[in-house]
């Protein structure tokens, strides 16, 4: 189902706090139109201009579940969870005392799923929040895995103090504004605890850009060193962060609590811009290849049957 809007908005950068973006792409997965723009400041991409907040939620309401979580691939997205939930808990067990530790809060849960592994399988976990929208899912995670949807908005101010692990894992791209995002969670989380956040990897990108990476519910598209300004302006440091060989940056973070602790990033735009680019040229050539194929398969058939 493609959604359509016509109505877009001009955004400011949220790194640097300024429009001074250049549009790559003017088209996305669907065939939606939407507008890939890169920060000549900084070299973040994000849409620009893009829908309004109140359209982005009549979007997720009406259509995101349809296009990104149908009923018939819940089993699989189940086990897909699982076997995520298994790989978070390789990356941050030797950072965390997670035997330990008495709440988990995953932003963005879907069916708590997540919440529901980390639950079973420590049983020092006595709480589990979850940030989540579709009234599914909260209907899910209250019902049948005892957690608590302590808001339907990550971006608006919600109070549960003194969280020790907080996963946001595939959820920060998806941001009407990524500071009041990580803002939120940097006033909830305990004084000791973390954070484990993980986005696709704008440097290290895979398939089709117009056909697949860029998409109308990823407002945000991060690289390693994009993400690093974001969190440190934020309040965050990285006590790891690391690329992976499926395409996702990730990271653990705690709070920063040391004063004027700005750290010098170096502008990725000219880099970040070559490389989209160079894939959107390799796109249309293969589009181009894949039309020409396919015609001639058809002028063949069309010979042999006469």
């Amino acid at each position: 189902m493609v959604f359509s809007m016509k109505e877009f908005y001009e955004v400011q950068c949220p790194l640097c706090n300024l429009n001074e973006s250049k549009t790559l792409s003017k088209i996305g997965q669907f065939n939606t139109e939407l507008y890939v723009s890169i920060c000549k400041n900084d070299g973040l991409v994000y849409l620009n201009p893009r829908w309004s907040n109140e359209n982005y939620n009549k979007y997720y309401q009406k259509s995101y579940d349809k296009n990104y979580r149908p009923e018939n691939l819940m089993q699989n997205e189940k086990q897909k969870a699982i076997k995520n939930s298994i790989k978070i808990n390789e990356r941050i067990k030797n950072y965390i005392a997670l035997n330990k530790i008495s709440s988990v809060c995953d932003i963005g849960s879907g069916m708590g799923w997540t919440l529901e592994w980390f639950k079973l399988n420590y049983s020092n976990i006595e709480d589990i929040y979850a940030v989540e929208m579709s009234l599914q899912c909260k209907d899910y995670i209250e019902n049948n895995i005892g957690g608590i949807v302590i808001s339907d908005d990550a971006e608006k101010v919600y109070t549960q103090k003194n969280i020790d692990l907080v996963i946001s894992r595939h959820s920060l791209e998806h941001a009407m504004n990524p500071v009041l995002f990580l803002r939120n969670i940097h006033n909830n989380l305990s004084d000791d605890g973390f954070l484990y956040l993980e986005v696709p990897d704008m440097m290290n990108f895979s398939g089709s850009l117009q056909k697949y990476w860029f998409r109308v519910p990823h407002t945000y598209y991060f690289s390693k060193n994009t993400l690093l300004h974001l969190v440190n302006k934020v309040g965050f440091e990285s006590c790891i962060i690391k690329e992976d060989l499926e395409n996702n940056v990730w990271c653990l973070l705690k709070k920063n609590n040391k004063k004027n602790n700005a750290i010098d990033f170096i502008n990725m735009y000219s880099v970040q811009k070559r490389k989209i680019k160079k894939q959107l040229y390799i796109d249309k050539k293969n589009m181009a290849l894949y039309y020409i194929r396919n015609r001639i398969i058809y002028l063949i058939k069309l010979i042999l049957n006469r």
